[in-house]
């Protein structure tokens, strides 16, 4: 099997697996999609998503948001369509979003736009037939780390809107997400083939900041770990050196500590470098 497809098949069965107490659909349903639908316009920037769901819905279903990888600083929502329109044939509502970039907007734009994306779709439950209380995320590279901190951080800035609506979800599929504990300088090898790329990736996330422990504690998730965040699934390469396992781990670990669950698929070969799939 080809292993970007074993990811999904393998990220779709947890999906089926988690709390959401709604059963799927009979695979093969019909679906529609629903596309550039604009969700937010920070700093003058049109954010848009795609939705994609099952024809002729009655009643709401668990919904899914989809976060695209690229380093902060590039791809597009239309990367994770694919997983979109899987999803939408087992029942599920998914959105597949996209976010600003960086260096033009560091952090935390995309971790703002990304919870916004989750409360505006839980403004519009009723309109797209969303169970709001039933609300999970899936990402990777950098998605995956925006996945990571939907399940396990909470709305960052209420003054950017919908505040009555959380940004949390209630389950998590991470695929190869980083960085998860940038407080952890052994983990990038400063002799790997991509620790320009890493540090490059980094210092365009944290563009204007004067990069401290403190700073570099509030970006990661493994910071946030508590009982109430969402179960996570991660999916890792073992030969990843772009993203190293090691982050999945910490952040499986850091979970566990706190009483939530959290599972990690690893496979061989593949991994998380320039030209993936995220």
């Amino acid at each position: 099997m080809n292993i970007w497809r074993y990811i999904l098949v393998i990220s779709l069965f947890w999906v089926g697996i988690s709390l959401f107490s709604q059963k799927a659909v009979a695979q093969g349903v019909e679906i529609e999609i629903l596309r550039d639908i604009e969700y937010a316009k920070p700093s003058g920037v049109s954010l848009k998503l795609d939705l994609c769901r099952p024809k002729g819905l009655s009643a709401p279903r668990p919904g899914m948001v989809l976060t695209h990888g690229g380093g902060f600083r590039t791809d597009d929502k239309k990367a994770l369509l694919d997983e979109c329109q899987e999803l939408a044939k087992l029942g599920y509502v998914a959105a597949t979003v996209n976010y600003r970039f960086a260096p033009t907007y560091p952090y935390p734009a995309q971790i703002d736009d990304v919870q916004y994306a989750v409360r505006w779709l839980r403004s519009r439950a009723a309109t797209y037939k969303i169970d709001p209380n039933n609300m999970g995320s899936l990402g990777g590279s950098a998605g995956g780390y925006l996945a990571t901190m939907l399940g396990v951080r909470d709305t960052r800035d209420p003054s950017l809107g919908l505040n009555t609506y959380s940004s949390k979800v209630k389950v998590v599929i991470d695929r190869f997400g980083a960085p998860m504990d940038a407080t952890d300088s052994t983990i990038i090898d400063p002799n790997g083939p991509y620790f320009e790329l890493q540090e490059e990736i980094i210092n365009d996330y944290l563009r204007g900041y004067a990069i401290t422990p403190q700073l570099l504690a509030e970006i990661s998730p493994v910071t946030y770990a508590s009982s109430g965040d969402a179960p996570l699934l991660a999916v890792h390469s073992v030969n990843d050196q772009l993203a190293p396992i090691a982050y999945s781990q910490k952040l499986g670990a850091a979970l566990t500590s706190a009483g939530v669950l959290a599972n990690l698929e690893t496979f061989q070969g593949g991994g998380n470098a320039p030209g993936r799939p995220g």
